[in-house]
């Protein structure tokens, strides 16, 4: 669906990024990795759970976004070693391919909990705050 497509553009870009050879191909992977990963991929993750809560969504929700600042403090001394290391373009490699095999394996692992939860009428993760797959 759209929320893999976006994630698999993401990682290309981060792929491409690794062979910017001028400031023309700079900008446009900036961009493009500005615009899929900080603008899109912050909207994916709010609204992959809601479907999950009836009550306490608004909790849900701050959790998932307190996870993105949280790796806002953990991945910029992560990539400064890798670029000290290895070189900027071995760290868009890498990045590119953890974002390429991590986030489609955790995709494809929400959906199993959906459908899984839907056929045994079990509750979704966190079954504590209450889910809508019970309402």
């Amino acid at each position: 669906d759209s929320q893999h497509s976006l994630i698999s553009l993401f990682g290309f870009g981060l792929l491409a990024m690794s062979g910017v050879q001028g400031f023309i191909t700079l900008a446009i992977g900036f961009t493009l990795i500005r615009w899929l990963g900080q603008g899109s991929l912050q909207l994916v993750s709010p609204l992959s759970i809601t479907p999950w809560f009836e009550r306490r969504r608004g909790l849900a929700v701050a959790m998932v976004i307190s996870g993105a600042y949280v790796s806002g403090m953990v991945w910029p001394p992560v990539l400064e070693v890798l670029v000290h290391d290895h070189g900027w373009r071995d760290m868009y490699l890498a990045m590119g391919g953890l974002t390429l095999l991590s986030l489609p394996l955790l995709a494809l692992g929400l959906a199993s909990l959906r459908l899984s939860a839907r056929s045994k009428r079990v509750r979704g993760p966190l079954s504590s705050v209450t889910s809508t797959r019970d309402a």
